[in-house]
Order: structure tokens, then C-alpha cells, then sequence
């Protein structure tokens, strides 16, 4: 419980990770946060820096979601697989700092990509400390239902990330 559908988190077992299914999954993220207002700014398109390491965001996206999700991951405390799978080196705040990478970059692409919705903000128990096992919910859909219903804008939050 508490992450996507087992059919759902199959398309991402095996993805095309060539250089043209890179790219061809970027655009559509690129394409999806432009219209949203959101761009990035980097010499590498692909690269997110957290704490001075390189994080390859196609690799992120498709590990959290082979872990069913960012809620999932924050729920029940995966966060341990993901950098582990994707290569990154621990340090003391490595999970939050992916968190927030996360959060920013490309949660709004993964709800958008599951549940066919644009959502206005990112729950906010996906930034504090990981919820324990005990109180994660089959709740993923009535989560992202509650994202689309609240009043703060994400640029308001993602503002406040860094504070």
C-alpha cells in the first residue's frame, strides 16, 4: 500500500535509457514545466546539483517511480534504494536534498504522468521528516486530490524550500 498501482510501476522496469530515449523523455518534461512556468537554467539539461554532486534527473524520476512514487519513497523510508541505484554518494542531508531536487524538478511531471492532472502545489508531508510505516495509506490518489485542492501555488513553496 501507500504507492501507485503494480501495473502502473512496470513502465518503468525497463525504460529506454539510449541517448534518444533521454532526450525524447526531457522534452516532454521540459515541455510539461514550461508550460507550467517552470525552466531551468543549466550548462547540463539532464543534471540537477544537489550539494555539489551531479543528480541525472532521468535516472531519479525512474527509480523513485521503480519505488512506487515520491510518496512511497517519503512514506516508507526508500530513499536508501533510490541513491543507491542511481549511484549518489550519502551525506548527512542527502535524502532531503533529493527531496526538495525531486519536489522541484519533477513531481509535478510524475502526478501529472499518473493521474492525467496538473496539480497546484506539493503536500507538504513530502518535505518534513519520513511519515512512519504504520500511517501509510493506500491514500496515493486522495493525496494527489488534496495537492489539486489547495490554496498555496507550488512557486510559493518551492520558494520556501531554500529558506
Amino acid at each position: 500500500g501507500g504507492g501507485l498501482p503494480p501495473a502502473l510501476v512496470q513502465r518503468f522496469i525497463n525504460v529506454d535509457d539510449t541517448p534518444a530515449g533521454v532526450a525524447w523523455w526531457w522534452e516532454k518534461v521540459s515541455l510539461f514545466n514550461r508550460e507550467r512556468g517552470v525552466t531551468r537554467q543549466a550548462d547540463n539539461w539532464l543534471v540537477a546539483l544537489v550539494a555539489d554532486r551531479d543528480v541525472n534527473l532521468f535516472n531519479l524520476y525512474h527509480e523513485v517511480m521503480r519505488q512506487g512514487g515520491l510518496y512511497s519513497v517519503v512514506s516508507r523510508d526508500k530513499w536508501f534504494n533510490v541513491t543507491a541505484a542511481i549511484g549518489v554518494q550519502w551525506y548527512h542531508s542527502l535524502y532531503s536534498d533529493l527531496r526538495r531536487c525531486y519536489a522541484r524538478h519533477l513531481y509535478g511531471y510524475e502526478v501529472n504522468e499518473v493521474f492525467g492532472t496538473k496539480i497546484g502545489d506539493v503536500p507538504e508531508d513530502l518535505f518534513t521528516s519520513p511519515i512512519k510505516a504504520s500511517q501509510a495509506q493506500d491514500d496515493t490518489l486522495e493525496k494527489a486530490a488534496r495537492a489539486r485542492k489547495s490554496a498555496q501555488a507550488i512557486s510559493k513553496l518551492l520558494k520556501n524550500l531554500d529558506a
